[in-house]
C-alpha cells in the first residue's frame, strides 16, 4: 500500500491474486472492499482492492487488516 496523501479510500495492488476472488473471500468473512477490476472498463496492469476507511476508529482498521491478512493468506 502505498502513502495516502488524502482522500477515504486505498488501493493496494495485490500480486499474484485475482483481486475479484479477493474480494469474494474477504466478504465471506465480513469485510466488505470491492475489487478494483469491478470499477474498470478496460483491464487493470494489477488486481487491488479499493479500502475505504473513512468511518472506522483505528482498532477497527488494525483488527481488518489482520483479518484481511489470515483471509488472504489462508487462501
Amino acid at each position: 500500500i502505498g502513502p495516502a496523501e488524502a482522500g477515504l479510500h486505498l488501493l493496494p495492488h495485490l500480486i499474484d491474486y485475482d483481486d475479484r476472488l479477493a474480494s469474494t473471500r474477504l466478504a465471506e468473512n465480513g469485510i466488505h472492499d470491492p475489487a478494483l477490476a469491478s470499477y474498470a472498463v478496460r483491464p487493470q496492469p494489477y488486481p487491488g482492492l479499493v479500502l475505504g476507511y473513512a468511518p472506522l476508529k483505528e482498532p477497527q482498521i488494525r483488527q481488518g487488516v489482520e483479518t484481511m491478512a489470515r483471509v488472504l493468506i489462508d487462501s
